[in-house]
């Protein structure tokens, strides 16, 4: 399991989470708080991405998902309810797939259809999509990629030197603004014989949303370890390009000598 990913995706995901069974229906259900990102398509060459608050109520008993959620659409706050959407469990991508419900107490004036998503609760990882006034949006808690494979290898020798690695997971984050942002990456290495990184942060990067997903990029950015934030690392040439709706990433950058690469998917982790 990689359980720094839930370390660090537990203060956006599961914030406030209670668990409770009624005492008068039996029902046993969990109640979730999620910061998530709003990624509007107004058109194919207009993304918008606002961050809000999304509240989420998990019936275990009757199989039954609830989301209320707000978004931004030309300015304006739109909030909606979407309640006893039927959950069942997904094996391909190994979390609970949800859709139909109900649609309630939308903004007035606006109109909320076509609900749907995935949740993996045990990695924290919650992904859905709606269309608002006629515009797709998709809306993710963090951009987490936790199904991954990274290749390294040194740019100065003919043999390369290569190593890889399925441990690290990589989660990137839109800032206030939706104009940058970090990645953080768990489990970092690039060589199998220096230390692992638990956590490396990555800041400085520019944030572009597009009709597929994001693009996280930078010349030159600064990380910095967990263990140590006084002590600062350069990466360049930083390319995160996340399509597939956000839930794939492609990963490249230079790191002291060594070029690395790597994909990522938002589900389908099988825990070892």
């Amino acid at each position: 399991m990689k359980k720094f990913l839930s370390s660090l995706l537990v203060a956006v995901l599961m914030l406030g989470a209670t668990s409770c069974l009624n005492k008068d229906n039996k029902d046993s259900t969990s109640s979730l708080l999620a910061t998530v990102f709003n990624r509007v398509v107004v058109s194919p060459d207009s993304v918008t991405v606002n961050i809000k608050n999304c509240k989420i109520l998990v019936n275990f008993t009757k199989n039954t998902f609830s989301i209320a959620s707000e978004t931004e659409l030309n300015g304006k706050k739109i909030t909606f309810l979407v309640s006893d959407m039927v959950y069942t469990y997904d094996n391909t991508k190994r979390a609970n797939a949800f859709s139909g419900g109900t649609v309630q107490n939308v903004t007035e004036g606006n109109k909320v259809s076509n609900v749907s998503g995935f949740i993996d609760i045990d990695h924290s990882v919650l992904h859905f999509q709606y269309v608002v006034n006629g515009k797709m949006v998709y809306a993710s808690a963090l951009l987490p990629y936790v199904k991954t494979n990274t290749l390294t290898y040194n740019t100065a020798l003919p043999e390369r030197d290569e190593f890889t690695t399925t441990k690290s997971a990589y989660i990137a984050f839109v800032e206030a603004g939706a104009k940058s942002g970090k990645v953080y990456i768990t489990q970092f290495a690039v060589d199998g014989k220096a230390a692992v990184v638990p956590t490396m942060s990555i800041s400085g990067l520019k944030v572009k949303p597009t009709a597929v997903g994001y693009e996280f990029t930078a010349e030159k950015a600064v990380g910095t370890d967990s263990r140590n934030v006084a002590k600062s690392y350069t990466f360049k040439n930083f390319k995160m390009i996340i399509t597939g709706q956000d839930e794939v990433m492609q990963l490249d950058y230079d790191y002291e000598g060594r070029h690395v690469t790597a994909t990522g998917n938002m589900f389908g982790i099988v825990d070892k």
